[in-house]
């Protein structure tokens, strides 16, 4: 009776064990799980056990290429298309864009999503649907959620750009722009320290522009962000965007955004003061740097886009 009693016991256990095991073993790319496994994962573990399975999650993203990450999510939005039952698809587009200069504005840090997506959904129509058409939101919300389904695009995905249109003549139905913070502390791109420095000389600066110009209490929060920052790909220059949400309240608007190069100055200032910044820059290839002021409150300016813009020779 005892061994039979004992017999069981290991049979129970092992392979309890052995499950264990499995579901602690690292993350490949043959075992990501998708967003509702890991929130069942993120609820049946503890918070270490989440992090630390969050950076395998990382370093499987990390090295997948940017050709693959673009198949996953094609794939993602094609096996939506073909399965929902909402909408008559008839074809689907995709194109994808990373900005590895993306910045949280918040967190003042490099964002680890800065993926845009744009999506083209072609859907049947006659001369009856086309003035039936579906809700804009709803498509907006499905193809969304399809794209953010794997921890790929979750955790890659920032602006999500979608456009339906219906056939036989293509009439715009809708035009949907969104933009995702699923960011983790856990998630982070890798920087130099060099560039650190000098990321942490630019938002300290920032402050100072903010607290000289917009400490009145009516701006709530930050009015000037670090909103991109660094050197795109292939490019000798460092570039810093700062986006400026609202005028200041009690100053000509038109005087304030004359002096706008005076502070691009500033900023400039504290980057080249330092020579080890110096040496890093001319080291990275580096010849000169770009301050762009995105003032949209600013009638002047003409185009969609409504900045100023100013450069300096290092």
């Amino acid at each position: 009776m005892g061994r039979s009693i004992l017999f069981l016991i290991l049979l129970f256990v092992f392979p309890l064990s052995a499950c264990s095991h499995k579901s602690s073993a690292p993350v490949s790319a043959d075992t990501m799980p998708d967003m509702e496994e890991l929130l069942a994962y993120s609820q049946s573990h503890s918070q270490e056990e989440y992090e630390k399975k969050l950076k395998e999650i990382q370093a499987v993203i990390d090295n997948t290429s940017y050709e693959e990450l673009c198949q996953i999510l094609t794939d993602s939005l094609a096996s939506w298309a073909d399965t929902q039952t909402d909408y008559e698809i008839t074809d689907t587009s995709i194109e994808f864009s990373e900005d590895p200069l993306l910045m949280d504005e918040q967190r003042k840090e490099k964002l680890y999503n800065n993926w845009t997506v744009s999506v083209n959904i072609q859907l049947a129509g006659d001369e009856k649907s086309k003035y039936d058409l579906p809700d804009a939101a709803a498509i907006y919300r499905q193809a969304a959620d399809a794209l953010r389904s794997t921890p790929y695009g979750a955790y890659k995905l920032h602006t999500l750009k979608i456009t339906a249109s219906s056939d036989p003549d293509r009439i715009l139905t809708s035009e949907q722009e969104g933009s995702f913070f699923l960011t983790d502390s856990a998630f982070s791109l890798p920087q130099e320290p060099e560039e650190l420095a000098i990321q942490k000389a630019v938002l300290e600066q920032v402050e100072t522009f903010n607290q000289e110009c917009f400490s009145d209490e009516r701006y709530r929060g930050q009015n000037v962000t670090l909103k991109r920052f660094g050197s795109p790909r292939d490019s000798s220059v460092l570039y810093l965007e700062f986006p400026i949400y609202a005028p200041p309240f009690d100053q000509d608007m038109a005087a304030f955004a004359d002096s706008l190069e005076a502070h691009g100055q500033e900023f400039f200032h504290v980057i080249t003061e330092n020579n080890e910044n110096l040496e890093y820059l001319k080291k990275c290839g580096i010849t000169s740097v770009t301050v762009r002021f995105v003032t949209s409150w600013d009638n002047r300016l003409e185009g969609p886009e409504r900045y100023r813009e100013f450069s300096w020779e290092l």
